[in-house]
């Protein structure tokens, strides 16, 4: 929670485009922070790509929709 009103509060101050550039910019941000801090959460190994289905999100998602 701290963590969101500290990055929150100077991003809704920003308006129009600005807030769509700097919404761009923390999910970059973020994505290269999680992949540095994290590396096995960033990519999935290619042995579980090959092995990956989509037919139960598939069904999950239908479901919650």
């Amino acid at each position: 929670m701290a963590f969101s009103l500290l990055i929150g509060a100077p991003a809704f101050r920003l308006k129009g485009v600005y807030f769509a550039i700097g919404t761009l910019a923390l999910a970059q941000i973020l994505n290269v922070t999680v992949g540095n801090v994290f590396p096995t959460i960033a990519a999935l190994p290619v042995e579980d790509l090959a092995n990956y289905q989509l037919t139960p999100r598939y069904y999950l998602f239908l479901g919650l929709a």
